[in-house]
């Protein structure tokens, strides 16, 4: 009885191995229908090899250090309300990161953990007014670009609300007397 028990035992692994070979080599019907290919995300998109030049830019994108000024600087009148407008957009846009007073600490991201730059600092002061221009309309690093929301006015109104508050800690008591007197410095 123990004989046939292994045999009854062999028998059934082989029939079971042979159901197992033969289902393994059904492939299905034939067909004209393509594959299932469930992501095609990269199938059909153009392919660019090393060293040649890549597709257009796309639309609404602007590439790192593109300068979009539509007018500069020298186009404007120069006026207090000027400035002042810049300011009300500095509050607006700039003061939750870089506090009112333009040097970042105790503000609401820099609380959450965040590093915010000290606009007041020597690195940004030594930037040109077109490089302002350009921080503040297409962003840099971790902060935003605000081009799609302020104007070409409205960008260079900060960029001279921003040199102001740089002039205002860097003031001088040579300055001081200057101003006692009336004088402008610049």
């Amino acid at each position: 009885m123990e004989k046939t028990l292994k045999q009854l035992t062999i028998k059934r692994f082989i029939i079971y191995g042979l159901c197992l070979i033969g289902f393994m080599g059904c492939r299905g019907w034939t067909t004209e229908k393509p594959p299932v290919h469930p992501n095609i995300n990269f199938d059909f998109q153009p392919k660019i090899r090393p060293q040649r030049d890549p597709l257009p830019i796309p639309a609404n994108t602007v590439p790192y250090g593109h300068t979009t000024t539509q007018a500069p600087l020298s186009d404007f009148v120069i006026t207090e309300d000027f400035i002042r407008e810049g300011q009300k957009n500095y509050t607006i846009y700039c003061a939750t990161c870089h506090t009112k007073t333009g040097n970042g600490t105790k503000s609401i991201i820099s609380s959450k953990g965040w590093v915010v730059s000290n606009i007041l600092e020597d690195v940004t002061a030594n930037k040109s007014d077109q490089e302002l221009y350009d921080i503040i309309q297409n962003g840099i690093r971790t902060m935003p670009g605000y081009g799609n929301k302020l104007t070409n006015v409205s960008i260079w109104q900060v960029v001279l609300y921003v040199r102001s508050l740089q002039k205002m800690t860097r003031i001088t008591p040579h300055d001081v007397s200057l101003i006692k007197q009336g004088k402008n410095n610049d």
